[in-house]
């Protein structure tokens, strides 16, 4: 709806003091109302679909598929008079969620904006510089009322500057990656003169959306090269991570002396076996060995006959379990004929029961030896 102001001419000089009167009256009850000064909030970002699809031509942008933690913007009165601090914080709050929305809901530069920090999301941070800071007294309205007041070019030399405000703003974005990385840098002069922080006047509004149209290409660009060669990289390094066997789980073990059942073999062999097969279980990584001498003096404190008298399966299950072994060894070398066979049974000492068992003939080699030793063994010359 338009108010006519028909009782005002275009100049106020040609009017008389009542004429003057009602005439300022009339300008003031109309263009009064809403003159606060700037308050440090942006105009609420509104973006038509007939505004997107006309930038979406011109600047065409891939979006980034990444997270971005936007920090609450830095903000520097750079001002002697400091006239922009106290509204400071609250344009702080203003452009960070401005910038996100536009960003991410509307222009779809990146993947997602938060306005907290999560393990592995970017990090957008910006500073802001404010100089020269005059608040404005009544906006755009005011400044016209103005050049009503006095003739034209005098009222509106007069006006302008007070009524609009005045102030420098420049912008520093930089994104970062997860790691830390700046990857991405830009200065932007989104606040020049007059009107630039004027409250109900859009000026800052349009000048921060023009410069950000400027960058946003190269922004998406940097960012979604970027996360692209991290996403290799992370792939490749799961990979990697893949084919490296899982650490097995290590079990204490008691490796008890080989049991000759038959096979004639030499105190000293026996022994030397014993001391192989510990070493050898040791060796393999899965199990740790409680040593030999440990074992010998557990047996001894038990007054056992000799250190052979442990082969039967209740006597070692009860010495593994007084060393705080997880696992037993018990091993026999049994004679079957004219040859061996070598058995061994591991057994679970929690449940008292066995877990695995093999049996096999001893190598060619081996047995060779053994046959020899016999011979030497039962020699009447010996």
């Amino acid at each position: 709806m338009r108010t006519r102001i028909s009782a005002c001419p275009g100049n106020l000089f040609s009017l008389g003091r009542g004429g003057k009167a009602t005439c300022l009256f009339i300008v003031a009850v109309v263009f009064a109302p809403g003159c606060a000064g700037f308050n440090g909030e942006i105009r609420p970002l509104r973006v038509s679909a007939g505004y997107l699809r006309n930038v979406s031509a011109e600047n065409p942008i891939q979006t980034a598929p990444i997270t971005v933690f936007f920090e609450k913007p830095e903000v520097q009165d750079k001002d002697e008079e400091q006239d922009f601090t106290p509204i400071a914080e609250t344009f702080a709050l203003s452009l960070r969620q401005w910038l996100s929305l536009y960003l991410c809901d509307s222009r779809e530069v990146l993947g997602r904006c938060i306005d907290r920090p999560a393990e592995g999301a970017y990090r957008m941070t910006t500073k802001v510089v404010v100089d020269n800071y005059r608040s404005s007294h009544g906006g755009l309205k005011m400044a016209m009322m103005g050049g009503l007041l006095l003739p034209p070019l005098l009222g509106l030399a007069w006006s302008v500057p007070i009524c609009l405000g005045t102030c420098d703003v420049t912008m520093e974005l930089t994104l970062f990656s997860p790691g830390g990385k700046a990857l991405w840098e830009k200065n932007l002069t989104i606040g020049n003169g007059l009107s630039s922080c004027s409250d109900g006047d859009p000026f800052l509004y349009f000048k921060l959306r023009e410069q950000l149209e400027v960058v946003v290409g190269g922004l998406s660009q940097t960012a979604a090269r970027f996360e692209e060669t991290a996403a290799r990289e992370r792939e490749a390094q799961a990979k990697k991570i893949a084919l490296v066997p899982a650490p097995s789980e290590t079990f204490l073990m008691v490796v008890f002396a080989i049991e000759d059942r038959g096979a004639q073999l030499e105190a000293n062999v026996k022994e030397q076996l014993s001391e192989y097969l510990a070493s050898t279980i040791a060796a393999s990584g899965r199990y740790k060995v409680i040593p030999r001498a440990q074992l010998k003096e557990r047996l001894g404190q038990q007054k056992t006959e000799s250190y052979k008298a442990c082969y039967d399966q209740k006597c070692q299950i009860e010495m593994g379990k007084e060393l705080a072994a997880e696992k037993s060894l018990s091993t026999q070398v049994i004679k079957l004929g004219a040859s061996c066979m070598v058995t061994a049974v591991i057994f679970d000492l929690k449940t008292a029961a066995s877990e695995s068992s093999i049996s096999k003939p001893p190598p060619p080699k081996a047995e060779r030896a053994r046959k020899a030793a016999v011979a030497r063994k039962n020699s009447p010359n010996r």
